[in-house]
């Protein structure tokens, strides 16, 4: 087991992720997630933020592989995402934009 300090999840696995990187040239994009396809609202640090970190990881290898560079990368996200939209959950966990209907 690998242990990290982080404000939550994702720092402590982008941590390990550019220390493996850096030291031993491995680009690692999993984090052992099974069931991307089940999701919960449980915060910064529970399975919730297991499977995003695994997405993400995933996202970024295959973005390298395809000759994205980081800079394009945070480029999309900073694009989709909307500060003035702030995410509410609903009774059942799942994450809905103010304003909009699913």
């Amino acid at each position: 087991m690998c242990e990290r300090e982080g404000e939550h999840l994702l720092d402590a696995i982008g941590q390990v992720a550019r220390e493996v990187r850096r030291s031993h040239g491995v680009v690692l994009n999993d984090v052992g997630v099974e069931k991307l396809d089940e999701w919960f609202c449980d915060g910064l640090n529970g399975y919730g933020a297991e499977s995003v970190a695994q997405l993400l990881l995933l996202a970024v290898h295959r973005a390298e592989l395809l000759g994205y560079t980081s800079a394009d990368v945070v480029r999309f996200i900073h694009a989709v995402t909307d500060p003035s939209t702030h995410v509410t959950v609903d009774a059942g966990g799942a994450h809905q934009p103010r304003g909009l209907r699913s």
